[in-house]
């Protein structure tokens, strides 16, 4: 396909994120939103949040859980024009928390340095959501 059409998926995507999201605000009112996601998700909702997340984070915490992230090691390695070195969370994000296995090829650490950064044991990238060690950074993380 075109390189037009798969920018058009993206932003269709985000545009999605952004109306679950508003959707949430208006019926739910919560005083915290919660964010876990994985692998290309990470990248949709590290786009969604540079945009929106200090509108959204206005009167409520905004957390941040990323698992398996292809942000730095392929997104802003080879595409470094359209997705920036990430060296703090993105405005309004109280706190993130980047998850990854050291044997996973796809999703690394995000920033150069964190104190968030959670590096757990092997598996892939793939069955993060299975994972004791990472359900347990979850438990601690989100306080469930």
């Amino acid at each position: 396909p075109h390189p037009a059409l798969g920018y058009a998926f993206r932003l269709r995507i985000q545009k999605r994120l952004r109306s679950l999201v508003q959707d949430l605000i208006l019926t739910e009112e919560p005083d915290r939103i919660d964010f876990v996601c994985h692998s290309q998700g990470t990248v949709i909702t590290l786009n969604v949040l540079a945009s929106k997340a200090a509108y959204w984070g206005r009167a409520r915490q905004l957390t941040l859980v990323t698992m398996g992230s292809p942000w730095r090691h392929l997104y802003h390695r080879y595409f470094g024009h359209a997705f920036a070195d990430l060296t703090a969370p993105p405005d309004g994000v109280d706190r993130w928390t980047n998850i990854f296995r050291v044997d996973d090829f796809i999703g690394t650490h995000v920033r150069a340095t964190s104190p968030d950064e959670r590096p757990v044991g092997l598996g892939g990238h793939t069955n993060y959501w299975r994972d004791a060690q990472v359900r347990e950074i979850l438990q601690d993380r989100l306080d469930c």
